[in-house]
């Protein structure tokens, strides 16, 4: 919900950002048919920049997340 959600938003032209925090079951990567690298885990781990795990999607313009 929370995909389809940010989808409209952007499509709207406001910039979203969408972030998966769930650490056990998260489901954002396979909603989006993305593969689940590089995410909120490594940040909070210090392994990776915030910049650096967020990740544009394909076909709708002004949408990032980080899985």
């Amino acid at each position: 919900m929370s995909a389809n959600l940010a989808a409209v938003i952007a499509q709207a032209g406001q910039r979203v950002l969408v972030i998966d925090a769930d650490m056990r079951k998260g489901t954002l990567h396979k909603v989006l048919g993305v593969t689940q690298t590089g995410g909120l885990s490594d940040v909070l781990g210090g392994k990776l920049e915030a910049a650096d795990a967020i990740h544009t999607t394909d076909g709708v313009e002004n949408m990032h997340y980080m899985v």
